[in-house]
């Protein structure tokens, strides 16, 4: 498992989820109706950025509901692990009492169908084995877990609309700042689109 500490600010660690993401050894076979290596590179990024998004916003509706109160974040942690694990596989069943963004049942209610990325692409589903399965827990062990709400908690302080005040005076000096900026809108914009259509549909 990866360090959260050391990529405490959301940024960073939404950067590194998403590498490690795109970086995943997953199968052709896992991505239904791509039987090409191109096709299975674009769905590998789409899926890529919409865990990073999901987990983002799972986040904020999670410190909304608990008011903030890391403990009680920590408590929950797991259980919305776990059932958002189970929703990437295709196991609704706790989706909508710990999912936070997917009403699970009715297949027009799962995150799958009301995604934008994800349904931008068609992508509705994934074959996934159990190495497949290792994998994406894995990497949505990046954010949630209980070391990152502590990661977050230690390092509130440090960063301003998620990047670090540093990394945002270093990327204006050399010109990087676009990139940034471009990113971050770009997952803010998904957030905003997939909770505006997740509170419709609560």
């Amino acid at each position: 498992m990866w360090d959260v500490k050391s990529l405490a600010d959301p940024a960073h660690l939404g950067q590194a989820q998403f590498r490690k993401c795109m970086r995943a050894h997953f199968s052709t076979d896992m991505f239904p109706g791509m039987k090409t290596r191109e096709g299975k590179i674009g769905a590998q990024m789409v899926l890529s950025r919409d865990i990073k998004a999901r987990c983002s916003l799972v986040c904020k509706e999670l410190t909304k509901d608990c008011s903030g109160q890391t403990k009680t974040m920590r408590e929950k942690l797991p259980l919305v692990l776990d059932a958002t694990h189970r929703c990437y596989s295709g196991d609704f069943s706790r989706c909508k009492r710990y999912s936070f963004v997917c009403n699970g049942g009715t297949s027009s209610g799962t995150w799958w169908n009301r995604a934008i990325l994800l349904s931008k692409y068609k992508l509705y589903s994934l074959n996934m084995n159990e190495k497949h399965k290792h994998l994406i827990l894995e990497i949505l062990k990046m954010k949630l877990t209980d070391e990152y709400v502590t990661a977050m908690s230690l390092g509130a302080d440090n960063t301003t609309c998620g990047l670090e005040k540093q990394d945002l005076i270093n990327a204006e000096m050399d010109g990087r700042y676009s990139e940034f900026s471009e990113e971050r809108v770009f997952e803010k914009h998904i957030q905003s689109r997939n909770s505006e259509v997740y509170h419709m549909e609560r």
